[in-house]
């Protein structure tokens, strides 16, 4: 009888949480926690529940309301997680495990994008532009990842392209001359034969910042430097980033991507 009352009600709060005037009652947190996050953190998809890893899953929403744009911010919202700036790259320490902050050692957190092993910290710094979900690995993950995975791995899944037209355009704008800005159109095939299987994704993306310091500030001693009119103030050059992302995907059968 107990077995019988816990599975009705799970099976109501299942249907109250189905019913569009109860989820927008719930708080972020409340609705997060009753909707169902696919990973594939054992390289297939399942549940999140599901999955016996300790995983952090990150989706785009989360992204755009902490302001995260970067990878090197995204341990702003991962428990367990820094990101190291070490001017030519990202150094990953999860749990207190990763690599020397140097680019010319090899990473003891691996850095997928797409599938795609990225070795070193060279060039690792990414937008974060058109996002799917972002998984993050903690523990040794040797098993399913190889070598350099010792602290966990950070997985960066970009969107497909689907069957359905839709575009995405935003401007953000703040103080500093800091400009950014973020385009996708996504759209089928333009031939009606292959409309159902065809589909293209384009993505445009930019960041540029000013900067409040010049050449010139850098080549002063450091005693003559313009310091921060605050405590807490960033003083850094100017960043100027052009970024294209194109996908296709192709369907042919039900079971051929």
């Amino acid at each position: 009888p107990e077995v019988v009352a816990a599975r009705l009600a799970q099976e109501q709060a299942e249907a109250e949480a189905a019913d569009p005037a109860v989820m927008q009652q719930l708080s972020p947190a409340e609705a997060r926690s009753v909707e169902e996050i696919v990973v594939s953190a054992r390289k297939r998809s399942e549940l999140l529940e599901d999955t016996p890893v300790a995983v952090s899953v990150v989706t785009p929403t989360e992204l755009l309301e902490a302001g995260i744009t970067n990878i090197t911010e995204l341990d702003q919202v991962v428990p367990n997680l820094q990101v190291i700036n070490t001017g030519a790259g990202a150094a990953f320490v999860i749990r207190g495990i990763g690599a020397f902050p140097a680019p010319y050692f090899d990473q003891g957190v691996g850095l997928y994008v797409d599938g795609v092993y990225i070795p070193r910290q060279q060039g690792n710094i990414t937008e974060m532009v058109d996002i799917q979900q972002i998984e993050v690995l903690r523990g040794p993950q040797g098993t399913l990842f190889g070598k350099n995975s010792a602290g966990g791995a950070v997985k960066i899944t970009t969107a497909p392209p689907t069957t359905e037209t839709e575009a995405f355009a935003r401007v953000r704008y703040t103080t500093n001359d800091y400009i950014q800005t973020r385009a996708t159109l996504n759209f089928p095939a333009p031939l009606a034969a292959l409309e159902d299987d065809l589909a293209f994704r384009l993505n445009f993306a930019t960041t540029n910042f000013g900067g409040t310091v010049t050449v010139e500030d850098y080549l002063r001693p450091s005693a003559e430097r313009p310091q921060p009119e605050k405590v807490g103030e960033h003083r850094g050059g100017n960043t100027a980033n052009l970024n294209f992302l194109g996908s296709m995907r192709y369907t042919p059968l039900e079971d051929l991507t």
